[in-house]
């Protein structure tokens, strides 16, 4: 467990803010570390994650709260870490990783790896994503994609992706809106979905990451909703929250 996620819990997504949260704690002091199942994803992506080589005897937990300590104090830590405890979607380490990837040089690397780099800056579509699936019941609905997509200006495409792209939300969203479908990768979803102009988040890291990686987008996202994700994750003051 020490300087390793090969036991955290969580997908891709969740994978890249813990793995992100470690990197930053692993450069102040040089620890060797282990990035886990999803590390060959997360390079493709462009996101670039220490790798060190001290190591330590003891082991310090970094969780929710104490992160921002050591981050923001550079506070002393001879020790190996710990990560798995926490998922870090915290609305104070939601905005130190926005903030991080307000740095041109940051976000160089994810721009230079992303297949679909032309259309940065260069379109005026939107991208929705819909997260269904196993947590369908607390999906925020029609009415939410709906009324994002009314009171945005005009756009010239739409595309949608979704874990359950045969929904009824999806339906109705296509049919209203003339959106195309895409079916892409995990990898290539995130690198598509953050060069559209216009960016309609639903819940989840997933979606979190694509508007993270929006460098040039107008990114919504819908106000307060913890049934099943930490709606603090996306409090980020240049994003439009939909009521």
């Amino acid at each position: 467990m020490k300087n390793d996620m090969s036991y955290s819990e969580g997908r891709l997504c969740n994978h890249i803010i813990k793995a992100l949260a470690a990197s930053f704690i692993a450069k102040q002091r040089k620890l060797k570390f282990n990035y886990g199942q999803y590390f060959d994803k997360m390079v493709s992506l462009g996101i670039k994650l220490y790798e060190g080589t001290m190591t330590y005897t003891n082991s310090q937990i970094i969780s929710d709260n104490n992160i921002m300590n050591y981050l923001k104090y550079d506070m002393p830590l001879y020790k190996n870490i710990n990560i798995n405890t926490s998922y870090f979607q915290t609305k104070e380490f939601s905005n130190y990783l926005y903030n991080y990837y307000q740095d041109t040089n940051n976000q160089q690397s994810i721009i230079n790896a992303n297949k679909f780099n032309s259309r940065y800056k260069n379109n005026n579509d939107v991208f929705i994503h819909v997260r269904l699936g196993d947590v369908e019941q607390y999906n925020q609905g029609f009415a939410y994609y709906d009324k994002a997509l009314t009171d945005m200006p005009s756009f010239e495409n739409g595309y949608i992706s979704s874990d359950s792209i045969n929904h009824e939300t999806c339906k109705k969203l296509r049919q209203k809106y003339n959106l195309k479908i895409i079916d892409y990768n995990e990898v290539e979803t995130i690198m598509f979905g953050s060069t559209c102009k216009n960016i309609i988040l639903t819940g989840g890291s997933f979606s979190y990451i694509i508007g993270l990686f929006g460098f040039f987008s107008k990114v919504y996202y819908l106000k307060g909703f913890d049934n099943w994700y930490r709606s603090e994750l996306f409090f980020i003051d240049d994003w439009t929250e939909i009521n």
